[in-house]
């Protein structure tokens, strides 16, 4: 019970904080909607997943390996203050290095970039120049959740992700500057936090490199990076395909539908923030991990099964509220994409086993596999059904990959899986991604009942498997965790 109410404090607290302030950033998608087309939420999409992939050749694995040497013992010359200074030098030339060049390369191939796609050079040099500073500030929030200092994680999760939106709002809304505009103030209001950040970390901060360190760190995250990219292209690669393979309405279509998944992503988040070092500290000193990593697992699958569903009965419903009537059609995909997002989301549990073994090239094998199958299913499905093949194709995709990890899981570290269950979860799923196939109507009090009932008759099937029991509603239990 003790254990079970430090995961609750952890998540409640360093969890609760990225994910209302990035719930705040996506707020803002409402106020860009009526700004922008849908053909330019598409672009918005194709810069956003290149800078992702930039992103990952600048990190090399750094944070993930600071993460985990970061409770080791090592010599008496090499405590937490030269792993964090060592992980953030790396860091900051690498990201020099891979912006520079990018830069480079996009003046050299800015006329084809704006023939075949339509983005200008600004937007391209806009886009890959904020990865400096969101890699400086994702490398200090990581840190900030080693120290367990939930004040400082929440003061800079609010500037690393509401700084740039209110800067861009601004930019956009008031100085009518487009997509520019939106980027640019992301650039700045991410650039103006990276102080903040570093002076939040000052107490791991020693300012000497350890050379050995920087091979142990680069040895343990680099063939992360491979598996990184290979997760860029099963999670990005599809607004690419779209775009050569369909339109751009279709793409734009897609990016709308795939920013409201992104729902279940923030909660995913929430949770990965505080289960990893809690989850690593667990096996250590706790003999009986196994059995709580089970529960987390059952618990854990049913909220992003639940979250899910919501999202997927009301979809329609918020994009008509919130959004002009081109955007509306994105709402037959976001059942599908959520489904796909829901089985993604179990991974930070059943990949344990690899993190914990320290078999970091299993986790390789299994993205390079799933990046190989996505772009297949991708080729094949966008040609016949266009943004929905692309929403099918990942949603196949991560189902195999989240099974691939439980196995391996269970083969490596095995937890207690508690079947019943996670089969009632799945079920949940299966209804979530068959949603389109069935028309509840939208904006109506008949419509919006039944979906009332879909949802409680979901919840009522989770006390009657054991996945939620009174006793965690009871106010002793709710106490525990603020």
């Amino acid at each position: 019970m003790a254990h079970a109410q430090r995961l609750g404090k952890d998540i409640a607290i360093y969890g609760s904080s990225e994910f209302i302030f990035k719930f705040i950033a996506f707020a803002a998608f409402p106020f860009y909607a009526h700004h922008f087309s849908v053909a330019d939420f598409g672009l918005w999409a194709l810069l956003s997943v290149s800078a992702t992939l930039l992103g990952y050749f600048a990190n090399l694995g750094v944070n993930q390996a600071v993460q985990r040497f970061y409770f080791d013992d090592f010599s008496d010359d090499v405590g937490t203050a030269v792993i964090v200074s060592t992980g953030l030098a790396q860091i900051f030339v690498s990201s020099i290095a891979v912006v520079t060049l990018a830069i480079a390369v996009c003046v050299l191939f800015a006329k084809a970039t704006l023939a075949g796609y339509g983005i200008s050079q600004l937007l391209l040099v806009l886009a890959i120049a904020n990865v400096i500073p969101d890699q400086l500030l994702q490398y200090c929030l990581d840190v900030l959740r080693m120290q367990f200092t939930p004040l400082r994680f929440a003061l800079l999760a609010f500037a690393k992700n509401v700084l740039g939106t209110a800067l861009a709002l601004v930019l956009v809304i008031r100085f009518d500057a487009g997509l520019p505009g939106l980027f640019l103030g992301v650039v700045f209001g991410t650039t103006m936090a990276v102080p903040l950040g570093l002076w939040l970390i000052h107490r791991d901060l020693g300012w000497k490199l350890h050379l050995p360190l920087t091979r142990s760190l680069f040895a343990f995250g680099f063939p992360l990076t491979f598996g990184s990219v290979a997760h860029w292209i099963y999670t990005s690669i599809d607004r690419w395909m779209i775009a050569d393979l369909s339109s751009s309405l279709e793409l734009g279509l897609f990016s709308v539908a795939a920013k409201y998944a992104t729902i279940v992503s923030f909660v995913i988040a929430a949770f990965a923030q505080a289960w990893t070092p809690f989850a690593i500290r667990l096996f250590r000193d706790d003999p009986e991990h196994s059995t709580l990593y089970g529960k987390v697992f059952a618990l854990w699958f049913f909220v992003l099964s639940f979250v899910g569903l919501g999202i997927a009965l009301f979809s329609r419903e918020a994009l008509m509220l919130f959004t002009p009537a081109d955007f509306w059609p994105a709402a037959i995909m976001l059942p599908v994409m959520a489904s796909g997002m829901v089985l993604y989301g179990t991974i930070p549990v059943s990949s344990l086993g690899i993190i914990l073994s320290k078999r970091t090239t299993l986790g390789t094998i299994g993205t390079c596999l799933a990046a190989l199958i996505n772009f297949v299913l991708n080729l094949w499905l966008i040609r016949q059904y266009g943004a929905m093949g692309a929403a099918l194709a990942t949603l196949i995709t991560y189902g195999l990959l989240a099974l691939y990890y439980l196995v391996w899981n269970q083969r490596l570290h095995p937890i207690a899986l508690e079947g019943r269950k996670l089969v009632y979860c799945l079920l949940i799923v299966g209804i979530t991604a068959a949603l389109p196939l069935v028309d509840l109507g939208a904006l109506t009090a008949r419509a919006f009942m039944i979906k009332i009932g879909v949802a409680a008759l979901v919840l009522l099937g989770a006390f009657a498997t054991g996945i939620l029991n009174r006793s965690m509603f009871e106010p002793r239990s709710l106490r525990s965790l603020l």
